[in-house]
């Protein structure tokens, strides 16, 4: 039916795979809330881009762990698709977290924590990020 309508579109082989490639590229936004940087500020401190690298590492882990079947030069890939966003850009968790707006930070880097502990895989970073956040976001969700 898109096709045929002229919208470009592609049918996922596999679906969790894809999902969690996803996943893994978009709880970075934690870790700029908690620094209070952009994309472009982070990547160009050596300590916070290691600390964006080890935190896509621990999800990377955590997938394979499960069974998600994800190529082994997806971090590299994520790191250079990471580095060609604008310097001056975030996410909408980062701004709603700045904002004191309810945020996915439980559905992000909380998932992650939830899921290391549940299948024996450390996740510090995650869980540092979570915790950090989680304050403002109970306040947000109490107005």
């Amino acid at each position: 039916m898109f096709d045929k309508s002229g919208i470009n579109s592609k049918i996922s082989n596999d679906i969790n795979s894809d999902l969690w490639k996803k996943f893994i590229s978009i709880c970075a936004s934690g870790l700029l809330a908690v620094t209070k940087t952009t994309y472009g500020e982070l990547r160009e401190l050596k300590e916070t881009r290691q600390m964006m690298i080890d935190l896509l590492t621990e999800i990377y882990q955590l997938s394979q762990k499960i069974g998600i079947q994800i190529e082994h030069d997806f971090l590299d890939k994520t790191i250079s698709f990471i580095d060609s966003f604008p310097y001056d850009s975030t996410g909408s968790l980062t701004r709603d977290v700045w904002e004191g707006k309810p945020s996915e930070i439980d559905y992000q880097n909380g998932t992650v924590v939830k899921l290391g502990q549940k299948f024996g895989i450390d996740t510090p970073i995650n869980r540092f990020i979570y915790n950090c956040i989680l304050p403002t976001e109970l306040k947000a969700r109490k107005k």
